[in-house]
């Protein structure tokens, strides 16, 4: 494996929102190149890992749970939500409800992690045309509001699955070395604050031993 700059070299992802978006299909699909129709609803917390290749020749793992939507398990959702990095919010571009809850997701996702956190939104089952309550300038619309990366994916066809776990990937990354990038900052000036007392230090020790001299040359 490379070398990983900054220290990353595993990222764990969530996939947030309301059951029977499509979280499962999506991980399947990105993880695995595989669709079925027929999953089942998830219960609790499963996850996939994947190796993938950065831009800069980095090789990372990324841990890619699958969340249960529904209200009884969110409570377990949002409590692993501490250790994620970044978040994928999906809603199902056929079912209005999934979209009118995602101010709900949102408000708990900022109240665990801050509200400068790695998220995009995706529009999912784009591939479901006639069925359709949500358009796609809506959900722009709702992303932008939010300040999040949008995007609409098929799991049936695979549209915009890679994209949009790259954007979330970058998102992420982006923070970290900026987070990392502040740290040293802090270090250095630190550092430098330290070395200016250690100088002082040694300054007001000098001081003092040439006052006892003088003081000794005037008493003999």
């Amino acid at each position: 494996m490379s070398e990983h700059i900054y220290g990353i070299e595993k990222l764990m992802i969530f996939l947030l929102g309301n059951s029977a978006v499509g979280k499962t299909s999506f991980i399947n699909k990105y993880a695995k190149d595989t669709f079925d129709d027929n999953y089942l609803t998830t219960i609790g917390i499963d996850f996939v890992l994947k190796n993938i290749k950065l831009k800069t020749g980095e090789e990372i793992t990324l841990r890619l749970y699958d969340t249960a939507g529904q209200e009884t398990y969110r409570s377990i959702s949002y409590n692993l939500v501490k250790s994620t990095d970044g978040i994928l919010l999906m809603y199902d571009i056929t079912k209005r409800k999934s979209y009118d809850e995602l101010n709900v997701w949102i408000e708990n996702i900022h109240k665990i992690k801050g509200d400068d956190f790695p998220i995009v939104l995706i529009g999912n089952k784009s591939d479901l045309e006639k069925e359709r309550n949500i358009t796609k300038e809506e959900g722009k619309e709702f992303a932008d509001k939010h300040k999040f990366p949008f995007m609409e994916t098929s799991c049936k066809n695979g549209n915009n699955i890679d994209e949009s776990v790259n954007i979330l990937v970058s998102k992420i990354i982006e923070k970290k070395k900026l987070e990392k990038g502040n740290e040293n900052q802090e270090k250095e000036k630190n550092g430098d604050r330290g070395s200016v007392n250690f100088r002082l230090s040694i300054d007001e020790q000098k001081e003092k031993e040439k006052k006892k001299k003088e003081k000794k040359k005037c008493c003999q």
